[in-house]
């Protein structure tokens, strides 16, 4: 028993040794390359909340910053070629991992580009890192927004894509405000289909007090 009480010590520390003795994991940090094109980026591997605000981890590396370093071999970037069904732009998208923090880089290829890297097949997917989506107020209309362009999604693509929250950021694209001369104080938020939401006070207060035209023509309206 006590002999093997003794090797489980002797053992034990000969691991704990080893353990210490091993090189640390590669860092991810560090200078990229695209096969599109001949910008580098570079990675910083640190803790997101550590930056100020508006920076992120990766960027576009300037020449003077990869001299600054002494020129290092860049590493090919984790590259993923991906479409959504609604759109015709393929997008470079590179996620970089780190032990703190990632970075995210979504690019729209050109045409060059693209046949740069190789007229590489893109992915069709409806969830494209990155995407930004984007609601308003007494409307069911929810936008996506990526690098270039913006889609008004349907209710299947909007369900293929996970169903995101969107973030709702004032009234329907195209919408007047109107306020008529019968039913002042409310104001109007009219829709070139010729639906209508009446603003709450709340609603007028946190989109920042936005003017609005005064008329005493009125008309038939979908109250949304």
């Amino acid at each position: 028993m006590t002999l093997l009480v003794g090797l489980g010590v002797v053992l034990g520390s000969q691991s704990a040794s080893a353990a210490l003795s091993l090189p640390p994991p590669p860092s991810a940090a560090g200078f990229y390359s695209v096969p599109y094109s001949s910008t580098l980026y570079q990675f910083d591997d640190v803790y997101p909340w550590t930056l100020p605000a508006g920076v992120g981890t990766v960027w576009p590396a300037s020449y003077e910053t990869w001299q600054l370093y002494g020129f290092p071999a860049p590493r090919p970037a984790p590259t993923r070629y991906l479409k959504a069904p609604w759109s015709n732009t393929i997008f470079a998208v590179h996620e970089f991992v780190g032990a703190y923090g990632n970075g995210l880089v979504v690019h729209p290829l050109t045409f060059t580009e693209w046949q740069r890297a190789g007229y590489p097949t893109p992915e069709v997917t409806p969830r494209v890192p990155g995407a930004v989506y984007s609601g308003y107020s007494a409307s069911p209309q929810i936008d996506v927004a990526l690098p270039g362009e913006q889609h008004a999604l349907t209710l299947s693509e909007w369900l293929a894509s996970g169903s995101p929250a969107p973030k709702i950021v004032g009234w329907k694209p195209g919408a007047e405000l109107v306020q008529y001369v019968s039913s002042a104080p409310d104001i109007f938020a009219v829709a070139a289909d010729w639906s209508a939401h009446r603003l709450s006070y709340a609603e007028w207060v946190a989109w920042g007090f936005p003017g609005f035209r005064r008329t005493q023509v009125e008309g038939y309206y979908a109250l949304a």
